[in-house]
């Protein structure tokens, strides 16, 4: 978990410094606004996960978790794979897909 937490928050510093690195501001096409309000969405996914993530570390260091006692560490597993899936997605589309139609025209 101390692992996904510390790749969460790269995530976070990496996805922000592409932001600033872009040669385009959110509003200057439709392109831009969907890919700044899809990421955006997804790095505050990431950041509750973040936070979620290190909550459970922090549980599972004090001992709060136990064989009857674990559901919270079920959901907070399930939430980061959402996460995951949803940015495989969001890759695909924003990051590849553009490179295989740019020789169909």
């Amino acid at each position: 978990m101390g692992g996904a937490v510390v790749l969460g928050i790269t995530f976070i510093g990496i996805q922000f410094r592409e932001w600033h690195n872009h040669p385009y501001g959110l509003a200057a096409q439709l392109y831009s606004s969907l890919y700044f309000t899809i990421t955006g969405f997804h790095m505050a996914h990431v950041a509750v996960g973040v936070v979620v993530l290190f909550l459970l570390l922090l549980w599972t260091a004090l001992g709060y978790f136990d064989e009857r006692r674990c559901v919270a560490l079920t959901i907070g597993g399930l939430y980061w794979h959402f996460v995951d899936v949803v940015w495989l997605f969001i890759f695909t589309t924003l990051y590849l897909t553009p490179y295989l139609f740019r020789g169909a025209s």
